[in-house]
């Protein structure tokens, strides 16, 4: 069911939605605004995983503000922050997408292969349903509001759905407008040291971005042909054969005799296995320590 399409709730539902939509509203210049928004994510859609990313192109997701699961916090930056965002659907498709709320699933993007790179990166990262609030600040950078549920089993509701596409108009308003107080407050557009939040691990000893994408591009580099490892980079960005293909110039036969290659020189059968190796070799190469930005 589209959310668009469904009854709108009860007038007394509605009013307390309205009263914490207000609330979000009072607290934009300070703070404490992330904390607030927390708390307003939570009182429409129960989550145990939400971030602020502040995203650039070409450079490392910055952490604006956490508010993990304690059990998740480590894992989120150990992997998510260590090199996984490279594969993240969010970070490779973020510059394509309009201002608004929207979750992976139905991003739009025809390229991507039926969802299932992106259910892939998600079930390797514990997250049973995720969803998003991006917002653009400016041609090269975005402001993203993540969140999802790993603890909490059940996947978002129809109804949560429709609450979330209620608030978007407020949300981005919020988050365009906290935004601007913190270019203000700063005098320049923020960055790691101005933006993380005081309750994120500090992350000096990341891997720089630079090296994360070195070690993204020789994956595979001494097994695989030049063409192959054309096919592979299609492959990570969640490329269906056809589309592959077409961005390759070969036909989509062509394609998928490459990509059994693949499968077979890496020992894998699936996208998910594949994933799984390419994450492991990003993230954890050298023990997943190099030079920090």
């Amino acid at each position: 069911m589209n959310p668009h399409d469904m009854v709108p709730p009860d007038p007394l539902l509605l009013n307390a939605f309205m009263a914490t939509a207000q609330s979000l509203l009072q607290h934009v210049h300070t703070d404490t605004f992330y904390n607030h928004l927390t708390d307003t994510v939570n009182r429409l859609v129960p989550v145990d995983s939400l971030v602020v990313l502040g995203l650039a192109q070409g450079e490392k997701p910055t952490v604006i503000h956490d508010a993990l699961h304690p059990r998740e916090k480590s894992s989120f930056y150990e992997i998510y922050m260590a090199g996984a965002y490279l594969l993240s659907p969010l970070y490779q498709h973020w510059q394509d997408l309009p201002n608004g709320f929207f979750r992976i699933d139905d991003m739009g993007l025809d390229e991507l292969e039926d969802s299932d790179f992106s259910r892939a990166y998600y079930k390797d990262c514990g997250l049973c349903d995720e969803a998003n609030f991006v917002v653009h600040t400016s041609p090269q950078h975005a402001v993203a509001l993540c969140f999802g549920r790993q603890q909490l089993p059940m996947p978002f509701s129809p109804l949560e759905l429709h609450y979330l596409h209620l608030i978007e108009p407020i949300f981005r308003a919020a988050l365009q407008r906290q935004h601007e107080y913190m270019i203000a407050s700063h005098s320049t557009q923020p960055d790691a040291t101005q933006t993380a939040s005081k309750t994120a691990p500090a992350q000096a000893n990341l891997p720089a971005h630079n090296v994360l994408m070195a070690r993204l591009h020789e994956f595979g580099s001494t097994l695989l042909t030049d063409r192959e490892q054309e096919v592979l980079a299609q492959i990570l960005k969640g490329k269906a054969s056809k589309l592959a293909a077409k961005a390759l110039r070969i036909s989509p036969e062509t394609e998928r005799s490459h990509r059994k290659k693949i499968y077979t020189k890496f020992g894998v059968t699936s996208q998910t296995e594949l994933f799984s190796l390419v994450l492991n070799h990003v993230v954890y190469l050298d023990g997943g320590t190099a030079e920090a930005d």
